[in-house]
């Protein structure tokens, strides 16, 4: 095709190259051959998502600017001072302190959760569940031991499985 035309066949190679590196043509592979397709819809969802992506940059360098004019105005206006970088790492400190007494109030909120009469139902009705459960399964195993003392009557179940004289349901 590249002789048809005029065109060297390596600069071909390059330009398609370049696409496939843009992400503006795809390629298939089928047997020996390549084929290359661009399909008009992805290109404009590639570019509305670049769009976006930018926009939000401009928006977030707008309120960068914004900030330092701002600062600005103050420092011209009210003949307020720029504040210093000791100022700054000040701030950034009581920043700091009051975030972390921030997390410590979440902290002790989380644990006072646990003291609410909601908290308290909520464990009563988990522990008499796991009762329940607990109690299933001691009814199991006495059926099981009941079980092999009827089918081999010459075996002590308890002392094989080791079980306590203690056992018994939770009550």
């Amino acid at each position: 095709m590249s002789k048809a035309v005029g065109v060297h066949p390596m600069a071909i190679k390059d330009i398609v190259k370049d696409l496939r590196d843009e992400n503006l043509i795809e390629e298939e592979k089928i047997g020996a051959s390549s084929f290359y397709w661009c399909l008009e819809s992805k290109i404009i969802n590639n570019l509305l998502l670049k769009e976006r992506t930018l926009q939000t940059e401009i928006d977030l360098l707008d309120k960068e600017i914004e900030i330092q004019n701002q600062l600005y105005e103050d420092f011209v206006a009210n003949g307020k001072a720029l504040p210093s970088p000791s100022d700054i790492a000040q701030e950034a400190n009581a920043q700091k302190k009051i975030e972390n007494e921030i997390q410590e109030l979440k902290i002790q909120i989380a644990k006072m959760r646990e003291n609410t009469p909601e908290f308290a139902l909520k464990v009563e009705k988990c522990l008499s569940e796991y009762k329940d459960g607990a109690n299933r399964w001691t009814d199991n195993t006495f059926n099981v031991i009941s079980w092999i003392k009827k089918k081999f009557p010459h075996l002590d179940p308890e002392a094989m499985f080791k079980i306590p004289d203690t056992f018994d349901y939770v009550e």
